[in-house]
């Protein structure tokens, strides 16, 4: 998980808070270029949903249907 590395040298006198929060931050970037580079908005095998109150519903009912997660 993504900041218990810097939490530890912090806690543990090895780097100061700022640059425990700066690591954090970089790395979370990081990881967010990668999951950008990996799951494209328009791979057919993706089902994405706009997340608003009514996405749950929206999800149980892919999920259930014949094509959805669980029928694969």
């Amino acid at each position: 998980a993504i900041g218990y590395r810097e939490i530890i040298h912090y806690i543990q006198g090895e780097i100061e808070l700022d640059e425990a929060v700066r690591l954090i931050k970089r790395r979370t970037r990081k990881f967010v270029r990668r999951q950008v580079n990996w799951y494209k908005i328009d791979d057919p095998r993706i089902q994405w949903f706009d997340m608003n109150p009514a996405t749950k519903e929206k999800i149980i009912e892919y999920i259930q249907s014949p094509g959805g997660w669980r029928n694969e």
